[in-house]
């Protein structure tokens, strides 16, 4: 199996666990006349899935949080791979069998991450993919991301044998890419540089068992960033959740 490392912390009822997993992602090398080898990446390309299990010891309900940095644009595009995009697919159809074998029904998620997608973009993953030589050959990868109307998205999984639905918690915000751009234009992202301001990192919560408190959007900067008031790339989210049900004292 993947290089995984997984820590049980404390007994019992109180359990819990830490999950650091190789996502050993794989792509369809550029061919002459087609899709190549679907070879793994190098080691030193590939990311991790990070999960804990955490229990709130006032109401002993659990709560799984995910992390992830998916694959950059520059190693699944169309100048690195025969299906632009297979990798973050990839990705997240892994991430979402991960949280299947490891979160029980009526445990809560919140999933986080740079997805190195713009939210104008998110859809190519609902679809089959479509290569890059214009043969006319796709692929499908079934992230379980599904789109309704409007700004509704959910991921389409499961806590062992129950639906899970993941909902984003800035939706409504950018709403898929017309609210994202520059402060000028009236727009949010979450990174912007020289070139582009996107809105590519996300937070998705189950919504059967927490509902979103609060929610605090960053203010999209006047200039490329890192700066003096930005030491990161990334503008940071802030969501505050509560456990559905009767609020605890």
């Amino acid at each position: 199996g993947p290089p995984i490392l997984a820590v049980a912390i404390g007994k019992g009822d109180y359990a819990a666990a830490a999950v650091n997993l190789d996502l050993e992602e794989h792509r369809h090398e550029l061919g002459g006349d087609g899709p190549g080898a679907f070879k793994i990446m190098p080691e030193g390309d590939r990311r991790n899935l990070a999960m804990v299990r955490l229990r709130h010891r006032p109401s002993g309900r659990n709560l799984w949080v995910a992390n992830a940095h998916l694959m950059t644009e520059s190693r699944d595009g169309a100048k690195t791979n025969a299906f632009p995009g297979e990798v973050r697919a990839g990705e997240l159809r892994r991430i979402r069998q991960e949280v299947q074998l490891l979160v029980k029904p009526g445990e809560a998620v919140v999933f986080a991450g740079d997805f190195n997608t713009d939210a104008s973009e998110l859809k190519r993953f609902t679809a089959p993919l479509e290569d890059s030589m214009g043969t006319g050959r796709t692929l499908e990868v079934d992230t379980g991301l599904e789109f309704g109307e409007g700004t509704a998205a959910r991921f389409r999984w499961r806590a062992g044998e129950e639906p899970l639905l993941l909902r984003e918690a800035f939706e409504q915000v950018h709403r898929w890419g017309p609210g994202v751009g520059t402060p000028d234009v009236g727009g949010q992202c979450t990174s912007r540089n020289a070139k582009r301001a996107d809105w590519i990192d996300y937070v998705w919560y189950a919504e059967e068992a927490l509902t979103m408190a609060a929610r605090l959007a960053p203010a999209a900067p006047w200039a490329p960033i890192p700066d003096k008031q930005h030491p990161s790339d990334h503008l940071p989210l802030r969501v505050l959740f509560d456990f559905k049900g009767p609020r605890l004292s």
